[in-house]
């Protein structure tokens, strides 16, 4: 048998790669992460994926990098939450717990790493441990040992809106032409051009807005919104309005009319 401090893990980083090599819709890598706190911990450096499977597994997070030192270190997937545009929000990432955390080394993921990563996470959400402690392929069936909801996926991108609302994903321009550019973007990406529409802030604030807190630039600008049917969408309208130029992008729920 072989011996798990030795066992080299199937787990590889995207690195490079495109993100059509895994199963994760959302390129989600050099964004800020923060805590339940708001505190900024750190980045999303990489994704740390199953090459069998080609499922994300862990985010492989740069942190201390203001303080001089710096660390990697993993967590699971289904600990990240991806709801907003500008960050990711991983709640446990306070300071004392970070401490318990190894450091991510490359290529040397094996199944205790796993399993002291796994465990520390499900005591600091005071959860169960209700699925296999091992990762090793010849004790255990490697899918099994993810079949816990640190390992889920199913809540990051099932943000639909009600039945009596509309979800909209909004974005000021202070560049007409960048606005235009990324309406060519986003219909490019496959939005639907009756769901992209485009007007002045000054119109939008004036009109047609009655509660809804418009942010403007100076000297007028352009706003664009988005219908949107779920947050996959939101998010990948919100990296191409931030790509092209974008200076404010929020998220907004109208009733819907009838």
């Amino acid at each position: 048998m072989l011996d798990n401090l030795n066992y080299s893990s199937r787990l590889e980083q995207l690195e490079g790669e495109a993100l059509s090599t895994v199963d994760f819709p959302i390129d989600i890598r050099n964004r800020n992460v923060r805590n339940a706190n708001g505190e900024v911990i750190g980045k999303i450096s990489d994704l740390l994926y199953d090459v069998q499977s080609k499922k994300v597994r862990y985010v492989i997070l740069d942190i201390g990098l203001n303080s001089g030192n710096a660390r990697q270190i993993l967590a699971p997937i289904g600990v990240i939450v991806v709801d907003n545009p500008e960050y990711i929000e991983i709640s446990s990432l306070s300071s004392s717990f970070i401490e318990h955390l190894p450091d991510y080394m490359k290529g040397q993921v094996n199944p205790g790493v796993e399993n002291m990563v796994r465990l520390a996470y499900l005591e600091e959400q005071k959860e169960e441990e209700s699925t296999p402690i091992t990762g090793h392929p010849e004790t255990i069936d490697p899918e099994s040992f993810y079949s816990n909801k640190l390992f889920s996926t199913t809540h990051l991108f099932n943000f639909v809106g009600s039945a009596e609302t509309v979800k909209k994903v909004q974005a000021v321009f202070d560049d007409g032409l960048e606005a235009e550019s990324a309406i060519t973007e986003l219909l490019a990406a496959g939005f639907n051009a009756d769901d992209v529409e485009l007007s002045s802030t000054a119109a939008a604030t004036n009109t047609g807005a009655d509660e809804i807190e418009t942010p403007s630039v100076a000297n007028g600008g352009s706003l664009i919104s988005i219908r949107i049917n779920n947050s996959n969408e939101a998010l990948r309208a919100s990296e191409i309005l931030n790509k092209n130029g974008s200076v404010s992008i929020f998220e907004q729920e109208e009733k819907s009319e009838g």
